[in-house]
């Protein structure tokens, strides 16, 4: 049933996230400047006197961006008919919001505590997230594109 679907319903989860992210996650912030600062220095500077919208923008990130595009990426996948290639989407795609989740917590700890510790790890998992999710845009690039089969039976 689900591969049956239109494709654009796949993108519903992920558009409904970027619309809650733009909506309530500050999207004029240098997010993604802040995800990589890898120093509570660099990291200081992004935030300053920013801290509380940096914050919520990670709680739209947990509760709406993150699982958006982990269902998008899960929903694409089924439109891979290939096993192997559906399996390394939803892996691929489950690992980069996994990360993603963990980043976010040790900014959020950065935001708090101030230690280098935190945004350096922070970065390790973002970098680790991009690579992850670069993966997955071509994977569902694929999926998009792919064609099915008429269904040729009466």
């Amino acid at each position: 049933m689900i591969g049956r679907m239109p494709r654009w319903i796949c993108f519903v989860p992920v558009l409904v996230g970027g619309v809650a992210y733009g909506i309530f996650g500050h999207p004029t912030l240098p997010i993604v400047q802040f995800e990589l600062a890898g120093d509570a220095l660099t990291a200081a500077e992004l935030a300053a006197g920013r801290e509380d919208e940096f914050r919520a923008a990670l709680v739209v990130d947990w509760v709406a961006f993150i699982p958006g595009y982990v269902l998008t990426a899960v929903l694409l996948s089924t439109r891979l008919g290939r096993r192997g290639l559906a399996g390394l989407l939803v892996v691929a795609a489950v690992a980069a919001g996994l990360f993603d989740v963990v980043e976010n917590a040790r900014l959020w700890s950065g935001l708090e505590d101030g230690t280098d510790a935190a945004f350096q790890q922070a970065r390790a998992f973002a970098l680790a997230k991009f690579g992850l999710l670069t993966v997955v845009l071509a994977l569902g690039v694929v999926a998009v594109a792919r064609r099915r089969p008429a269904n040729l039976s009466p």
